[in-house]
């Protein structure tokens, strides 16, 4: 049976990356220089995710026999977390940036569950397409400002592509909203998009721009903005199969597009350019 292995970020200037591993039952923090033993915790079955928090101080598993996920606190041994799924299941487990909400993917694509490690409430997402993908994270214009002032609150941005359309939701410290400004409309925040199927999102670092790809069936690339305005689109070719990966440059002026021509094309989101 293969490891599950996940990394820490750094979480303090002064601290060492961290690595967890899971062996049945057994979730083991180390220094991931020295391999020493940080901390030993116990699950309550074999595991089959582990998910580092962005800040560190918590790790989580999931087991989907058990149907539940663990939390454990890295910097305070006396703080520890149970969520048990029942009869929905568990697939998969998703941490949000703000590293205070924990996203349960049920299974059969039922629903995302979010739980807020602040307020201990929970609140749904039906019928997520994916388990394993759609879904970005992106931060606005006003989370980089309230960073860059050090204030309290932060906003975050959660999507999911259903059948030609995607969602946005709010998750914040104090908790969770999905209802915000689509088009200068009060609404859910569903907006569909010029895909047949659209298979998956990518989220720009710096918040500005969303890539989002058609089908394997086809090649089309298209490129918004977060309230739903299309930028651009691409097509490299009509006939045959269409992408497998798109990813952002750290500026966010270039997008990498991986498809089944064994092709690697790069986009100037700026220019539209290839």
């Amino acid at each position: 049976m293969p490891l599950s292995i996940d990394f820490s970020e750094l979480y303090r200037a002064t601290s060492p990356h961290l690595l967890a591993t899971a062996v049945e039952h057994r979730l083991v923090v180390r220094d991931a220089e020295t391999l020493q033993i940080a901390a030993l915790f116990s699950c309550s079955a074999n595991v089959d995710v582990v998910a580092w928090a962005a800040d560190s101080q918590l790790v989580a598993v999931a087991s989907k026999a058990k149907k539940c996920a663990q939390i454990w606190s890295i910097v305070d041994p006396d703080w520890k977390c149970c969520i048990d799924e029942g009869v929905s299941g568990l697939s998969n487990i998703l941490w949000s940036p703000d590293a205070r909400h924990l996203l349960v993917f049920s299974d059969f694509q039922l629903r995302i569950t979010v739980w807020s490690l602040v307020s201990k409430e929970a609140v749904y997402i039906q019928y997520p397409k994916y388990s394993n993908k759609g879904y970005a994270f992106g931060m606005t214009a006003a989370t980089l400002l309230s960073q860059s002032v050090k204030t309290a609150r932060i906003l975050f941005q959660y999507m999911m592509p259903m059948t030609g359309r995607f969602s946005r939701y709010n998750l914040t410290e104090t908790g969770f909203n999905s209802s915000m400004d689509v088009n200068g409309s009060k609404g859910h925040g569903t907006l569909s998009v010029e895909t047949t199927d659209l298979e998956d999102i990518a989220w720009s670092p710096d918040g500005r721009f969303i890539a989002m790809w058609d089908t394997i069936l086809e090649y089309k690339v298209l490129i918004y903005s977060p309230d739903g305005r299309l930028i651009s689109s691409y097509s490299a070719y009509e006939n045959g199969l269409g992408i497998k990966g798109v990813s952002w440059s750290p500026s966010a002026q270039f997008l990498a597009v991986g498809s089944f021509d064994e092709k690697l094309r790069l986009i100037n989101n700026m220019t539209g350019n290839h």
